[in-house]
């Protein structure tokens, strides 16, 4: 069956596939949203990218021995799929392939080699999970974001990967690659002799405190994104890497805050001095802060570090600071106006999209790039350029990061209305620079 064949066929209820077909294409039955119960026969060998992605009332489905790989996002965003069951000789199940099933339990073929990234991510009801023997490759995040997911059992024998109290490791030890996050636990105690916290390995989970060991050495990004319960992040004070500073995450020398614990009720934060950068993802989606100063000796703010910062009112920056990050405050959509010192001379794409509580902006003097939509969906009443030295538009990043080419953008020392339409609508999906 053909790449699309059925593709949004939304009215489809049922399809016979014979047993002559081997193959189902990539697309082929996408958005069909009437499908309840999907057989296929013995001779399907494969089953492609979003085959059946997007088929909203699937439950059933029945994936005959013949199989032998679930390709990347086979059965993606199937919100109603609970009963699974995979033949004998699957050997590869694809990224995304199952995220956002409604199954409780999944029974993975002793077969299977491969689990790819995400494969089982956002499965909300799934409670437990049985790795085998003989697989050798679980990709990032292969169990994220599993709220009820509080086992999760490595055979014995496997030869890369192993379980301790339910949460799973690579063989030796070292790579922690998944928190069971529905465990009821407040607090965990990651073992010395773990190197690596791998990405989402915590995400979406209830802890309210961590402890880190002397033994890691490496925290992936996003490994403790949603963690609206957790209050408290501490660090041995052995770790040559990291430290804690009132139970939030920085590097040894504390001159990058790493992380925010977003389950802190505090309204307001000041980054300690010494700082010199916000993470990417710092405080991701904390929606308790109304205040934050970046000041002191900050020169850089990372991607989407404060994006989603729901409560967030006031934001104060520092005269060090150089760059404010893409997404960097995107979706702040309480703050009310934002001055950028002098200092300052990029910001970033869409760095505050979205922020549509905004009223007035103050741009730096210093700024000589402002990136696609920085300030794209805000209904800004007033921009005031403390430099307005031409400004140009263009379409091409490149251009923007050499400063050629491009349009006036019309920026003006006395319009602050019309500079507001100009950077928030007008011309908002193009990248300014300054010359």
């Amino acid at each position: 069956i053909g790449s699309e064949a059925f593709h949004d066929c939304d009215s489809l209820i049922r399809v016979v596939i014979p047993n002559t077909v081997t193959t189902i294409g990539n697309k082929a039955f996408y958005g069909c949203e009437g499908f309840t119960e999907v057989l296929l026969p013995e001779g399907v060998v494969t089953v492609g990218e979003y085959a059946f992605a997007y088929c909203y009332l699937l439950n059933s489905v029945y994936i005959p021995d013949t199989v032998t790989e679930i390709s990347d996002r086979a059965f993606y965003c199937c919100y109603k799929l609970a009963s699974v069951r995979m033949g004998n000789r699957v050997e590869r199940i694809g990224e995304d392939a199952f995220s956002w099933a409604a199954f409780q339990n999944i029974i993975i073929p002793q077969s299977v080699r491969e689990i790819g990234e995400g494969a089982f991510l956002s499965c909300d009801s799934l409670t437990s999970v049985v790795i085998p023997k003989g697989v050798t490759k679980i990709g990032k995040g292969a169990f994220s974001l599993c709220n009820a997911l509080s086992d999760i059992y490595v055979v014995e024998d496997n030869a890369y990967y192993r379980s301790i109290d339910g949460n799973l490791y690579t063989k030796d030890g070292k790579v922690l690659m998944q928190y069971a996050i529905g465990k009821a636990a407040e607090s965990f105690v990651l073992p010395e002799g773990v190197t690596t916290v791998k990405y989402y390995a915590f995400s979406f989970g209830t802890l309210k405190q961590i402890s880190l060991p002397a033994s890691l050495s490496t925290v992936e990004g996003k490994a403790m994104m949603y963690c609206y319960s957790l209050n408290s992040i501490t660090v041995a004070a052995a770790n040559p890497i990291y430290k804690s500073i009132d139970g939030n995450l920085y590097t040894k020398d504390g001159k990058i805050l790493l992380m925010y614990a977003i389950g802190k009720t505090s309204a307001s934060f000041t980054v300690p001095a010494g700082v010199t950068s916000v993470a990417s993802y710092a405080f991701y989606c904390c929606n308790t802060l109304k205040s934050v100063t970046v000041a002191g000796d900050v020169t850089a703010i990372g991607e989407y570090a404060f994006s989603d910062c729901t409560s967030l009112e006031t934001v104060t920056f520092g005269n060090k600071l150089l760059t404010v990050g893409a997404h960097a405050f995107s979706y702040c959509d309480k703050l009310k106006s934002v001055v950028i010192p002098n200092s300052v001379t990029e910001i970033g794409n869409l760095a505050f999209y979205g922020c549509d509580g905004i009223g007035s902006v103050t741009v730096g003097s210093g700024v000589v790039r402002i990136g696609y939509c920085a300030f794209g969906s805000c209904d800004l009443d007033k921009v005031i350029f403390r430099d307005t030295t031409t400004w140009y538009c263009v379409e091409s990043r490149t251009d923007w990061k050499n400063g050629t080419g491009g349009t006036n953008a019309g920026v003006s020392s006395t319009d602050t209305v019309g500079n507001a339409n100009r950077l928030s609508t007008l011309l908002a999906e193009y990248y300014w620079y300054k010359k």
